[in-house]
C-alpha cells in the first residue's frame, strides 16, 4: 500500500509538471504527445521497484523497540553494548575492539617526569578519560578521542573536545553541547517521514557522553597527576 501511494505521488507530480511546462512553454505540446512519456515512465518505475529488491544486499535487521513496544529491551541491549566497550576499555583493547571508532587524534612531544590532566578553565569534561602507561619511553604523549557505534542505528555521533599541552599540563577543553536528533524507519519508502506518526525516535539525556573516551597513551614511568574526577589510570606501574 505504501509503495502504492509513492507510486501515485509520482505521477501527480509529473502530471503537474507536464501541465505547468504546456501552460509557460511558447511551443505548445499536444497532450496527446505527453502520454507516451508518461506510460513509458511508469513502465520503468514498475520495472525498477523488483530489480530495486533483486539486486539490493539482505539487510541486518536493528534491535530497538518498534512504534508501540515499550523500548526497555532496547535498553538492555544498549546497556550490554556500553558494558562491552568499557571492559574494552580497561582490558587495555580499546585499539582493537570493532564497535569503536576514533574521532580526533593528537600526539605531543613530552620528556618531562610529571603531567597533569585537567580540564580547561575549572571546566567540568564529563566523558571518562583512560590513562595507559605505554611499555616504551619513546618522549610522546598520544590522545584519540573514541566513541562507541550505537547498536541501534550503527551512526556514530561524536562530539570531541579539544587538547593542548601547556608546559607540564594536557589541558582539555569541553566541547559545545550539540542537540541531536535519530528517528528509525521500519520499513522503506516509509510515509511516516512526511506524517510524522509512527516514530520511534531514541532520547537519553546522558547518551553520548557515556559512549565517549578519551584515551591518552604517556611514556613509561611518566608520574600523572589529575583534578578530574573521571581520568582512569588503567595501568599502574610501581
Amino acid at each position: 500500500m505504501t509503495m502504492l501511494f509513492s507510486i501515485l505521488n509520482l505521477v501527480i507530480i509529473l502530471i503537474i509538471i507536464v501541465f505547468v511546462f504546456n501552460m509557460i512553454s511558447k511551443i505548445r505540446i499536444p497532450i496527446n504527445k505527453t502520454w507516451p512519456v508518461l506510460i513509458l515512465y511508469l513502465a520503468l518505475l514498475l520495472i525498477s521497484v523488483p530489480v530495486f529488491y533483486a539486486i539490493a544486499e539482505p539487510g541486518q535487521s536493528m534491535p530497538g523497540p518498534g512504534p508501540n513496544a515499550t523500548g526497555e529491551s532496547s535498553w538492555v541491549e544498549y546497556d550490554s553494548h556500553l558494558n562491552k566497550f568499557y571492559s574494552a576499555i580497561y582490558d587495555n583493547r580499546l585499539e582493537e575492539y570493532e564497535d569503536a571508532t576514533i574521532n580526533r587524534q593528537w600526539s605531543f612531544e613530552y620528556d618531562q617526569e610529571h603531567l597533569l590532566v585537567t580540564a580547561s578553565g575549572n571546566q567540568n569534561y564529563n566523558a571518562m578519560i583512560a590513562v595507559k602507561q605505554k611499555d616504551v619511553h619513546d618522549g610522546k604523549v598520544d590522545v584519540a578521542n573514541y566513541t562507541a557505534v550505537s547498536p541501534f542505528s550503527k551512526i556514530t555521533v561524536a562530539n570531541p573536545p579539544e587538547v593542548r599541552l601547556i608546559e607540564n599540563r594536557l589541558e582539555i577543553i569541553p566541547p559545545q553541547p550539540k542537540h541531536v536528533e535519530m528517528v528509525r524507519f521500519n520499513h522503506d519508502f516509509t510515509f511516516a517521514q512526511f506524517t510524522g506518526e509512527g516514530l520511534f525516535m531514541q532520547s537519553k539525556g546522558f547518551f553520548y557522553h557515556e559512549q565517549q573516551v578519551l584515551y591518552i597513551q604517556v611514556p613509561a614511568n611518566l608520574i600523572i597527576k589529575t583534578d578530574n574526577s573521571t581520568v582512569h589510570i588503567l595501568n599502574h606501574r610501581d
